[in-house]
């Protein structure tokens, strides 16, 4: 479960979502799944596997509340498995390389 602040708002650790960015964040997910099975992109864009997996983006989703649009666009996200999520979620250098790589970034 999520927590939420004194407000009633979602918040992830300092970052703060009203129930609108939510929507939007599902919605996002929703209009990339059908993106990414029409690439047939269906496994780890890093390591292989087809568990756990998850929309990584090339900013902390709170960077898009002011361009929702771009929570579903393709060149926005790679899909990864928790593990390879959690690899480069804080590594900057490294969320950089993938992203080069695989978005030309």
């Amino acid at each position: 479960m999520i927590p939420r602040d004194s407000n009633g708002k979602f918040t992830s650790g300092e970052r703060v979502f009203t129930k609108e960015h939510r929507e939007n964040m599902s919605k996002a997910n929703e209009k990339l799944k059908e993106i990414y099975s029409d690439k047939e992109i269906v496994w780890c864009e890093m390591c292989g596997t087809t568990f756990g997996l998850t929309f990584h983006h090339r900013h902390k989703r709170v960077w898009y509340k002011r361009k929702m649009k771009l929570l579903a666009e393709f060149d926005q996200t790679i899909l990864i498995c928790l593990k390879c999520h959690q690899r480069i979620e804080y590594n900057r250098e490294e969320h950089h390389k993938v992203f080069n790589k695989l978005r030309g970034w």
